[in-house]
């Protein structure tokens, strides 16, 4: 694996896009690593039938150097951020997704707009933000087009993590992801766990079921995880919340107002069985602000850490 000191974003020169550019540049200064762009193309063909050899509809070099266009111009709004940090470009043929799923083997953090439409070639990043963080080496954070908070007091500006837990190994590191994350921003870190006692899934249980064991169960888990987030981020603020809902729900409605949003993905498990994996992409579908999601695999957590500590992950 190369250096992961790096933030890997994925272009089209879409407005969901830059705005997702802009997102990674200030989170890379906040790192203090470099950015690596990316824009990934392929050559629309005609439709052919059995048999027949289909023919593209654009020549490979018009098409590759409107790509090359793109990565220019984003590299030169990345120029103008007065901390710039070091940006290096790349243009690659074939699939968006699968093109930034295999750069992510370099990065320690990679950022993706989401239904970014109108950019060279009419690139659609909406696939690409529901394909990458699944796959990705990395954590991944999809950016939306920014939506004003709303209050009686009026707009706010978006703050705090909140991430979803639910007992399980990927939802403790995505927990500890998100608590440094929270710290580079001066942020609370609050977590949460749903308990979905009058939601479908837990239809059969028996209505004379005393839930309470269940809630203590889940409080004494919640109390727990923080107390480790604390002991690896002195310092941080760290809040928990037990919703009544579903995992999606609770966490969609966090993101109304929160800063960022983290799960963990394919987390299997956990003291209410839930997959905080399986909610994860309703999440990035429906979610009004930033989500990032952390893998959960056997990968060296020094390349996450960007002053050098393998204790734990930095982004």
């Amino acid at each position: 694996m190369t250096d992961a000191q790096v933030v890997l974003v994925g272009v089209d020169g879409s407005e969901a896009g830059n705005y997702a550019l802009d997102w990674a540049v200030e989170e890379a200064v906040r790192l203090g690593w470099s950015l690596h762009l990316v824009c990934a193309y392929t050559i629309p063909v005609t439709a052919g039938i059995a048999g027949e050899i289909t023919t593209p509809l654009i020549d490979d070099e018009s098409v590759r150097a409107a790509a090359e266009a793109t990565c220019a111009d984003a590299a030169r709004r990345v120029a103008a951020h007065p901390q710039a940090p070091p940006v290096r470009t790349d243009v690659v043929y074939g699939d968006a997704a699968g093109v930034l799923v295999d750069a992510s083997e370099g990065a320690g953090l990679a950022v993706i707009g989401k239904r970014g439409r109108g950019g060279f070639a009419r690139r659609l990043l909406g696939g690409v933000s529901s394909a990458l963080p699944a796959h990705a080496a990395c954590p991944t954070v999809v950016v939306p087009l920014p939506r004003p908070v709303d209050d009686e007091a009026g707009v706010q500006e978006r703050s705090g993590v909140v991430v979803g837990v639910d007992g399980s190994p990927a939802a403790a590191r995505a927990a500890d992801v998100a608590a440094a994350f929270a710290e580079r921003r001066g942020w609370p870190l609050r977590l949460v766990a749903a308990v979905p006692l009058a939601v479908p899934t837990l239809a059969w249980v028996p209505t004379a079921l005393d839930p309470d064991p269940l809630i203590a169960e889940v409080r004494a888990e919640l109390a727990a995880d923080a107390d480790a987030v604390r002991a690896n981020h002195p310092g941080l603020e760290v809040t928990t919340a037990v919703e009544h809902d579903s995992p999606a729900r609770a966490l969609t409605d966090a993101s109304a107002t929160a800063g960022l949003v983290a799960v963990g993905a394919r987390g299997h498990g956990g003291f209410t069985g839930m997959l905080l994996g399986s909610v994860s992409q309703a999440v990035l579908q429906h979610a009004q602000g930033p989500v990032l999601v952390v893998p959960h695999r056997e990968r060296d957590d020094a390349g996450l850490r960007a002053d050098g500590d393998a204790g734990r992950p930095a982004v």
